[in-house]
């Protein structure tokens, strides 16, 4: 077996134990919630305890759980009656233990899903397979850099930029979509220019969808610090994230002497409108999967 198709096993045991951990916590989360509602109905007068919704059923989503929780406040009123009501019976939920294991089961999930997003970035190279298709794997809107004031698509367009190159290196075919700015967009200082959203695509089927995201080349913060930076872009602003100090460091604040990298070929599209084919995507579908 290749290091590659070791690779994408490892990520499929990592994806089958996320969605088996979340399968069981949406069966015990609506254990929690009939559990819960019975703590509320204690705490409800004959009329109130009408009114309360029943527990969600599993699988039970926690947006479930915390919607019928809510609406079961509710149910207790707001006068002084009911803020006593409500906070017996979050004492009673309290000494259940419920609190305590909705946040063990939310570290669990997360320590799931950090594998699972681990697991996808040591797969080396492109994934496809059954049902390959076009799949959005990054989207980058002039709103995520609005902070950047008339600099925001000059941001949103390099990140997205980035992203598409980091695929392209790892070996995607790869489509890059500039979608006009809705009607429905107000005008204002971030949205003066055509374009509010730039796509990138990459060719790949459901498991790429999820693992591509996760994938990049190896190379230094220095390198990435000016691959910003060649894109013509401040990456101290593009990541917010990262200390000035250090852009200066890597020598990212001054321009690579290799110059820019020839530019991408964006099509432009309607911000709703759906992708049209390519020449030879049909052909694409009876390429071998990959990894090997």
């Amino acid at each position: 077996m290749s290091a590659a198709a070791s690779a994408l096993d490892a990520w499929r045991v990592a994806r089958a134990a996320a969605l088996a951990l979340r399968d069981a916590h949406e069966v015990e989360m609506a254990t929690i919630a009939a559990t819960a509602r019975a703590a509320y109905a204690a705490a409800c007068t004959p009329a109130q305890r009408a009114r309360l919704v029943p527990a969600p059923p599993a699988p039970c989503r926690f947006s479930d759980l915390q919607h019928a929780y809510r609406s079961w406040r509710d149910a207790l009123g707001k006068g002084a009656k009911g803020v006593a009501a409500i906070a017996a019976a979050d004492a009673d939920v309290v000494s259940r233990g419920l609190d305590v294991r909705l946040a063990a089961m939310f570290d669990e999930q997360r320590a799931a899903g950090e594998a699972e997003r681990e697991a996808a970035s040591r797969v080396p190279g492109p994934v496809s397979g059954d049902g390959a298709s076009w799949r959005l794997i990054r989207s980058v809107s002039i709103h995520a850099y609005g902070t950047q004031g008339l600099g925001a698509a000059s941001y949103a367009r390099a990140s997205a930029t980035l992203r598409a190159r980091d695929l392209i290196e790892l070996g995607y075919r790869v489509r890059c979509i500039a979608r006009r700015r809705p009607a429905s967009l107000p005008v204002g200082p971030y949205y003066l220019g055509p374009i509010w959203a730039w796509d990138v695509y990459a060719w790949t089927c459901s498991e790429g969808e999820r693992i591509a995201p996760h994938q990049s080349p190896l190379r230094s913060l220095a390198d990435d610090l000016r691959r910003a930076r060649d894109e013509g872009v401040n990456p101290a602003a593009l990541w917010s994230c990262v200390p000035h100090r250090l852009v200066e460091a890597a020598g990212a604040d001054r321009v690579s002497d290799r110059g820019p990298p020839p530019p991408l070929a964006w099509e432009t599209l309607d911000a709703s409108e759906p992708l049209p084919p390519l020449a030879g995507d049909a052909n694409l579908l009876d390429a071998p999967a990959s990894p090997a």
